[in-house]
């Protein structure tokens, strides 16, 4: 098939995005399925390839005049950044238009602007809300006009369509769920999906399923020695940090949390009849039981007795959770007084909590309950080589909000310039602080992972560092797809994890996974991994403990 956009486009494609865009209108004109998957890693062009189906398709007049190409975004940033990077190629074939936010207009014009575009940019939510209100006055877009979308691309669909439920298995997200269908019920409607998720197999045979089938959807997987060359190898390096106290408190409530998880599965099995609890879904059932959301099940049928003693054991379950996400990714602090301030009454006449209390108490005794960790030496010890010895930039990825600005504050008193990013800062400060970064003005850029794993390009980065194992697998996959090193073809994933500890053992565990999933994908030449377990640091290079000082002031 020889493509007629080529001249006119405003990017050189590669060939394997050629090839891609080849393939996708194969799938679309030749075999006439409904539905056209690209999965391609993050960095590698998803865009420019939809880009080149949409151009060609319109030259090849496939696109009825009238026709409207709507193109959904799971957030905002990445709609308007999807906007922004098509209107180049888009602007001799129509106007475009992106739906706005909030109630900035009056619904009257919204609506003439989405009657008199070509091409829709919008959010699922911003889309339902607008096509969906309680009244027809209240509409910002008539269904006459939202009915005369005739192709519609999805980027990252994983994340647009499928919910995960409770147990196993994947739904229609039910927020989005009239939109789709409506979209889905016109048979002449034709969609193309994109996703860097290529390890999210669940999802994408939810995907398959929800398009009817095989019949109905292809799966596009680039290759080529094209492909092979631009695809980014993935090298995975861990830095233990050693650290004998919180070794100690990481194995008493490993035996606490072990008691309490044998309960929930024992009330699972109740609960579900005999079905036993998938060791994926302990989290989700434990914050089930702590909200009475027992639909489907037949908990009311218990006696009194075993359903305190599942409740108090759930509480205790999730108490300790949080208990080791602060021992190992905040301030000793903050573990301290989460320690000091349980209730649960199971915790507290446990001989294993009793013990972490006293050696919290010892801790402070002995002046290492200090806000500064073994951790965060570990850290500005690896960002100090990356960055002034090497001359990467680097982006961190960490749990806590907090942690954010603890850890930005200690580097910039080691004398090295960084930024941080989170939730809890406005969009317009996000932004900055991402343009800033974004321009070399810094190397290195703290950020909360919920903030930034998904949609956020970084195309500065070198390396990331992980400060911790907070991370599944599919999620680590779209973390390291948002670095995009200026330097290299070869990402750097670096952990930091305490040894000996539980957080040790998730890591060997998420990298076993990885490689595992690589192994049999189609598209294993785009994640090339290297298990760099040789990268370790001995007991004799950690830094020496700190104190603050403050302290030493007093």
């Amino acid at each position: 098939m020889t493509l007629e956009c080529i001249k006119e486009l405003s990017f050189t494609p590669r060939d394997y995005q050629t090839d891609a865009a080849k393939s996708i209108l194969k799938s679309i004109i030749e075999d006439k399925k409904k539905s056209t998957i690209l999965l391609l890693p993050t960095g590698m062009g998803k865009t420019n390839v939809a880009v080149m189906v949409v151009v060609e398709l319109l030259k090849k007049e496939l696109i009825s005049p009238e026709g409207k190409i709507l193109f959904l975004s799971p957030d905002r940033k990445l709609k308007h950044q999807l906007h922004d990077v098509c209107q180049a190629d888009f602007s001799s074939y129509g106007g475009s238009y992106l739906l706005p936010e909030g109630q900035s207009l009056p619904p009257s014009i919204t609506q003439k602007h989405f009657a008199l575009s070509r091409f829709i940019f919008a959010t699922p939510a911003l889309l339902m809300n607008s096509l969906f209100a309680r009244t027809p006055s209240q509409r910002r877009v008539r269904p006459e006009d939202f009915d005369k979308v005739e192709f519609i691309l999805i980027d990252e669909i994983l994340d647009v369509t499928a919910q995960t439920i409770a147990g196993e298995g994947f739904r229609m997200d039910k927020r989005f769920a009239p939109l789709i269908d409506r979209l889905m019920a016109k048979p002449t409607n034709q969609f193309l999906g994109l996703t860097a998720s290529i390890l999210q197999k669940g999802k994408l045979k939810f995907i398959e399923d929800m398009f009817g089938g095989e019949k109905n959807i292809e799966f596009i997987y680039p290759k080529g020695d094209d492909f092979q060359e631009h695809a980014p190898a993935i090298k995975l390096k861990r830095f233990y940090v050693f650290d004998d106290m919180r070794k100690e408190m990481d194995k008493l409530l490993i035996v606490l949390r072990s008691q309490t998880q044998k309960v929930l599965m024992a009330g699972y099995r109740r609960l579900s009849g005999g079905q036993p609890l998938p060791p994926n879904r302990t989290l989700l059932f434990a914050n089930d039981v702590m909200k009475r959301s027992y639909e489907g099940t037949n908990f009311q049928a218990g006696s009194e007795s075993f359903f305190k003693k599942l409740i108090i054991n759930d509480g205790a379950y999730l108490d300790l959770i949080v208990a080791r996400q602060f021992l190992f990714e905040h301030t000793f602090q903050k573990f301290a007084n989460f320690v000091l301030g349980i209730k649960n009454t199971l915790l507290l006449n446990a001989s294993q909590w009793l013990e972490v209390k006293e050696l919290v108490e010892i801790a402070f005794k002995e002046g290492k309950a200090t806000n500064i960790s073994p951790k965060d030496l570990r850290l500005i010890q690896v960002v100090k080589k990356l960055v002034n010895e090497e001359g990467n930039s680097v982006i961190i990825f960490l749990r806590f909000v907090d942690m954010t600005k603890h850890l930005s504050a200690l580097l910039e008193k080691e004398g090295i310039p960084n930024l941080y990013v989170h939730g809890r800062m406005s969009g317009e400060s996000q932004n900055m602080q991402l343009k800033r970064f974004k321009s070399g003005e810094v190397k290195v850029l703290f950020a909360s992972e919920r903030l930034i794993r998904k949609g956020t390009d970084l195309p500065e980065a070198d390396r990331c560092i992980h400060f911790g194992t907070t991370l599944s697998i599919e999620a680590r996959e779209q973390a390291m797809g948002r670095i995009r090193s200026t330097r290299s073809d070869l990402k750097e994933d670096i952990t930091i994890i305490y040894h000996q500890t539980a957080e040790q053992e998730k890591y060997t565990k998420l990298v076993e996974q990885f490689l595992e999933s690589v192994k049999s994908l189609k598209t294993s030449a785009g994640w090339t991994i290297y298990d760099d377990g040789s990268v370790i640091a001995s007991g004799q290079e950690q830094p020496e403990f700190v104190v603050e000082e403050q302290e030493k002031k007093d």
